[in-house]
């Protein structure tokens, strides 16, 4: 994700983390992160180019993610290769829709997503990302839409997610952009939140968000395998949060809406989870309602 030079004015602090020099074969490890968080992330775009994931793994990213779609008609090059490469590398991986609020027609830009991302309940995949922020290209910061417009495409958006994919969405915002732009707006709280901060803590919340999910504390860090400064993120959690985040497709269900999308029989309204631990596969009955993956469960 790209946040324009502007937010610095409100206060937003850069952490330079690269190493002066390193050996072309060395491991870099992720830039330390902030204290009291040891699941450690990254997440790139067609900025960075072809990477390698197995130097990515073995400088020890638990998760990534990756833009694979903007608006109606972009999908990022490197995208294919990115979640092939961390799926082989046992990385657990998310793709992102840069949302384009101007060209209108959200459950398209969800539908791209989808199609593109390759989300399935496979146990490692983390829950597709609607990243909405100041657009990169200039003009108007809320895309020329009111806050009701917006929070009614974010509304479409989201909502047609969760019918493909029976996932609530996660959401990359700030806010800077978010409370100007949505009118503070509070509907999105059931969803994973993922923040932006260049600082030494999360700070201030969007509205609606009484906590976080993920955090990306700098854009100027470094790690082996991707070629200059790379975002990084810190998961807020153990690495069973990041199991659950990833094998629970009802993690983050609202209680108050209906039930998912159900056709292959592996809803279970008891407990509100999805029990399949491979998409297409038969339901497997008894399965743990903490989010643990069912036994025989990749």
């Amino acid at each position: 994700m790209r946040w324009r030079t502007g937010a610095l004015a409100l206060g937003l602090l850069l952490v330079a983390a690269s190493p002066a020099s390193m050996p072309a074969n060395a491991v870099v490890p992720l830039a330390e992160a902030p204290p009291g968080y040891s699941v450690t992330g990254i997440d790139i775009s067609n900025h960075q180019g072809a990477v390698d994931w197995a130097a990515i793994a073995a400088a020890g990213t638990d998760f990534a993610y990756a833009k694979a779609t903007e608006g109606l008609d972009y999908t990022d090059p490197y995208y294919a290769g990115n979640l092939a490469g961390a799926n082989r590398h046992r990385v657990h991986f998310g793709g992102y829709a840069y949302g384009r609020p101007d060209q209108g027609d959200p459950r398209g830009q969800a539908d791209k997503l989808v199609e593109v991302g390759g989300y399935t309940r496979t146990g490692h995949g983390l829950p597709p990302m609607l990243d909405i922020e100041w657009p990169w290209f200039g003009g108007d910061d809320c895309y020329g839409l009111t806050p009701t417009q917006m929070v009614t495409w974010i509304s479409e958006f989201v909502d047609q997610v969760r019918v493909r994919t029976g996932r609530l969405a996660m959401i990359y915002t700030n806010e800077y952009w978010w409370n100007p732009c949505t009118g503070g707006s509070t509907k999105f709280a059931a969803h994973p939140l993922f923040v932006a901060r260049y600082a030494a803590a999360p700070g201030t919340l969007p509205a609606g968000w009484s906590s976080w999910t993920v955090w990306q504390y700098t854009n100027t860090g470094s790690v082996s395998g991707v070629a200059g400064p790379v975002d990084q993120d810190v998961l807020n959690g153990s690495s069973e949060t990041l199991i659950e985040l990833v094998r629970n497709p009802n993690a983050w269900w609202d209680p108050r809406d209906p039930p998912p999308a159900d056709p292959d029989g592996c809803y279970r309204p008891a407990t509100r989870q999805l029990v399949c631990p491979v998409e297409g596969s038969a339901p497997v009955d008894g399965a743990p309602v903490d989010g643990a993956a069912p036994a025989g469960a990749p």
